[in-house]
């Protein structure tokens, strides 16, 4: 009696023992799903800043890989549309007399850039982080030179949500091109 109760007690902890191993790597590989790659599409504005002259608000569409859990790499895709600017002139005729012309136009501005996105605080459901992007710019008004497109994000969050948290909704605090504040939201992958 007392071999088989010694033989069912090791039975019944082998047993436990492979169900606690079994169950811990189903766990541990819903937690550690390891995404390397996101789309993200925001929405900001220009307050305060150098660009504010010829731009209200942007739009944009980012792709970023992600190699390592720190670092992201990216291709940023910004559109803006910017102030209407109105031209005044006056042209004379050989009889004396004028006439006053006036045209307005909409600015537009595209920039395409890379992106560099650095984490420092990677949660299961938050990351804090910082990025830069420099790249170039194409504007739609004559007297506003095409210029270096740049925009440096001091702090960035991203709330991650849904199942297997693969959707997110954040913000991001920076200055250059896309503006002071910008709202985003997207999908890892």
């Amino acid at each position: 009696m007392k071999r088989i109760t010694l033989i069912a007690v090791i039975f019944l902890s082998t047993w436990v023992l492979h169900a606690q191993e079994e169950d811990s790597k189903k766990i541990s590989s819903v937690e550690e799903k390891d995404f390397k790659q996101e789309i993200k599409l925001s929405f900001g504005g220009s307050l305060d800043d150098p660009f504010a002259d010829y731009y209200y608000g942007n739009c944009s569409f980012a792709y970023f890989y992600r190699p390592i859990k720190w670092f992201w790499l990216g291709i940023n895709l910004v559109g803006s549309v910017g102030k209407i600017e109105e031209y005044h002139w006056r042209e004379y005729f050989t009889d004396n007399t004028f006439k006053d012309f006036v045209k307005a136009e909409q600015n537009y501005g595209f920039a395409s850039a890379p992106e560099l996105k650095f984490s420092y605080l990677n949660r299961k459901r938050l990351i804090l982080y910082s990025a830069i992007s420099v790249g170039y710019l194409w504007n739609t008004v004559d007297y506003v030179e095409n210029h270096i497109y740049l925009q440096i994000t001091e702090i960035g969050c991203s709330y991650y949500f849904g199942k297997n948290n693969s959707g997110f909704l954040g913000c991001e605090i920076g200055a250059g091109f896309k503006g002071l504040l910008n709202m985003h939201g997207g999908y890892r992958f």
